[in-house]
């Protein structure tokens, strides 16, 4: 055995890297008992005999959080500065530590105090506290994305599928459910499916299904879906600490196509500020909107607008309410409806978008330069989601809401109208029978939900510039030139090869699963068909009603083609694909009849 002889702190130098490695599979092993504690928890009906190591088991992981946090600060060089940069844990360290001594001080937490005795207050603080460490050391394991050589567009694919496969889990517990039964992977799968890919379809009614912590898993499900795993966990890990090398910032310049390398982060954290921001203000706004509409209590009507806001923006199109907003008692709250009429639209804009549109620097520049207009992709996405809602507004009029006895005649008929003809796009909340749609309709609701929303929005679809694109294209291809532009600028070939790549790609899907599903479903009519695997595939959720009618293989490919639509085939492609090396050999051109 090695004898240190008073050279101790020159063999911790040497060996800091390696015992920080070890320590940090450790904590991690820590932190995935504390969650697996909590499923065990709260996602099956304990016993109270059972539930008498709850209270030992978080002492002991709050211990091992505090020894590890005073482990890392004595290894660190610089303590102060360790400190500075770890100062969100610092604090939960002191919390904790303040706990600790209290309780042994006065044999009680003096923190519990400040909740009520009457209720799990104190245990629910105890828990996010917990959580929150536990999420922590999640985030720092994010840092082997530096280090690793995997494409982003696999991580992005890997981050939903993640997701899925965890929630998954979590919903088939009979903890979160009113039956305290097992859900069944099929249903289980799509739901999760459904909510991390902003979708709204469901084969249960998860207002009467689930139980409150089950309705919080869906809720967390969209959130975190809407945005990306892979973004909140980089905010966090930038919060946490100050970045995580420049390696991690080609990955978030990828995903979210920002201009420099600089720019990614700073555009992240506005992403999430201004999606918190404007979720919050919906959900104040609603609070005050649901006019004489009866909750249990208080608190369901805050969790409601909670939810009801966050499905709203992520354009998910989950409801609580019995019948969505078509129940009785919303559907005549005309001011409720354009509330979610707007967090749709704005959510279906694009954060980059509203960034151009609304940001105070873009703001003083066009005081100072009043000629200076919006970006190109800004312009495209404002002009078609408005041109696209006034002809689904005509259209919805025309053919549904004008002859249909059950919504009032004025401001209820207009109302309806533009409710589903912003929800055909991507949200997918609906305040007319979708079962008695005409079929001129369904075929046009389907070529809405095609296109779905903006670019690096929170719709879905092949996105309205990819639209824009292929028009122009084609139109300047039959009127004979040689160059596509718009708006006084170029769009170059590969942009628009691109487009028709997307285009192909998202066309064949679509078709290929219909016809698998003729087979599958064989007793389901065609057009009720196509429809589903439209509204899947443009992460939109409406339904003629016959989603609980598809067998398990139908709902294991509506599955996948909401999967496809939310990550985006032209995505899977580039992460099946391997690089090509460059061609230095020009071929001579040759000549293909066309047509």
């Amino acid at each position: 055995m090695r004898r240190f002889d008073g050279n101790f702190g020159i063999w911790l130098f040497e060996k800091t890297e390696q015992i920080l490695k070890w320590n940090r599979i450790i904590v991690n092993l820590v932190s995935l008992a504390v969650f697996v504690l909590l499923i065990a928890r709260y996602g099956f009906n304990l016993q109270k005999d059972v539930l008498s190591f709850w209270i030992p088991a978080i002492r002991i992981f709050y211990f091992i959080y505090v020894f590890n946090f005073v482990f890392r600060l004595f290894l660190a060089r610089k303590r102060i500065e360790f400190i500075k940069n770890q100062w969100f844990e610092f604090v939960i360290f002191l919390t904790i530590v303040a706990s600790g001594i209290s309780y042994f001080i006065f044999s009680t937490a003096q923190f519990q105090k400040f909740f009520s005795e009457e209720s799990n207050q104190y245990e629910f603080f105890l828990i996010l506290m917990l959580l929150v460490l536990a999420f922590i050391e999640f985030v720092k394991s994010l840092g082997f994305i530096t280090s690793s050589k995997v494409k982003p567009t696999t991580l992005f694919i890997a981050s939903y599928l993640l997701l899925i496969g965890v929630g998954t889990g979590l919903l088939m517990l009979p903890g979160f459910n009113v039956k305290y039964e097992f859900l069944n992977f099929y249903d289980a799968l799509f739901t999760s499916t459904s909510a991390t890919c902003i979708t709204g379809l469901s084969t249960i009614n998860i207002s009467e299904y689930f139980n409150f912590k089950g309705q919080v898993i869906v809720l967390i499900l969209f959130q975190i879906g809407g945005i990306g795993i892979l973004t909140f966990a980089s905010f966090f890990a930038t919060f946490i600490k100050k970045g995580l090398g420049i390696k991690h910032q080609i990955l978030m310049n990828e995903l979210f196509d920002t201009e420099s390398l600089s720019g990614s982060f700073s555009l992240l954290k506005r992403i999430l500020i201004l999606l918190f921001g404007i979720e919050l203000l919906g959900v104040a706004a609603m609070m005050l909107l649901w006019g004489d509409y009866q909750f249990d209590s208080f608190g369901q009507k805050v969790f409601y607008s909670i939810f009801h806001s966050v499905s709203a923006f992520c354009n998910a199109g989950f409801s609580l309410l019995p019948k969505g907003i078509e129940s009785e008692g919303v559907n005549n709250l005309y001011l409720f409806q354009w509330l979610i009429i707007g967090l749709v639209i704005i959510g279906g804009l694009g954060f980059p978008t509203l960034r151009d549109m609304f940001s105070p620097t873009r703001l003083r520049e066009r005081v100072k330069m009043p000629w200076k207009g919006w970006k190109t992709s800004t312009s495209i996405s404002v002009f078609t989601s408005i041109a696209l809602l006034i002809f689904g507004t005509i259209v919805v009029y025309l053919l549904q809401v004008r002859t249909d006895e059950m919504i009032p005649n004025g401001l209820g008929k207009f109302t309806a109208s533009v409710f589903q003809s912003a929800n055909m796009r991507s949200a997918g909340m609906n305040v007319v029978n979708m079962e008695n749609l005409s079929a001129p309709l369904v075929l046009i609701s389907m070529f809405l939900m095609f296109i779905g929303g903006g670019s690096s929005s929170l719709a879905g679809g092949i996105k309205t510039s990819t639209f824009i694109v292929i028009v122009v294209a084609i139109i300047s291809t039959i009127r004979g030139k040689k160059e596509a532009t718009l708006g006084r600028r170029t769009i170059s070939k590969e942009l628009i090869y691109r487009a028709f790549a997307v285009i192909l790609f998202s066309g064949n899907f679509v078709l290929i699963l219909t016809t698998i599903l003729t087979f599958t479903e064989p007793d389901m009519p065609f057009l009720s068909l196509a429809f589903e695997v439209v509204s899947a595939f443009g992460n939109v959720g409406l339904s003629m009603g016959v989603t609980s009618d598809f067998s398990e293989v139908g709902k294991i490919l509506l599955s996948l083609a909401m999967l496809g639509g939310r990550v985006g085939l032209l995505t899977l492609a580039f992460t099946l694909s391997s690089k090509d090396k460059p061609n230095t050999v020009r071929y001579p051109q040759t000549h293909i009849i066309i047509g």
